[in-house]
């Protein structure tokens, strides 16, 4: 059995916001690599199709990562940053 991991890392509460994110990416491209096609659920596949095809029909519905990004700061906060 594998150990149990920190919750975080040690180290990680020093790190700049982006580089927590940059270290979540490379932890996400590592899983995705370790793990193959399997790591969303048949519903979340489904869902994230749905998603697709109503951006297909219309590309309108979409915004900008950076809109949503800036968003999601002012409504969360930088939680503790």
């Amino acid at each position: 059995m594998s150990q149990p991991l920190s919750d975080p890392p040690p180290g990680f509460d020093q790190l700049s916001v982006e580089q927590k994110l940059q270290y979540i990416r490379v932890l996400w491209a590592r899983t995705v690599t370790d793990h193959g096609d399997d790591v969303l659920s048949p519903a979340q596949e489904r869902e994230l199709q749905r998603r697709v095809e109503t951006y297909r029909e219309d590309p309108s519905v979409a915004r900008p990562w950076a809109d949503v990004r800036a968003e999601l700061w002012k409504k969360h906060g930088s939680r503790g940053e």
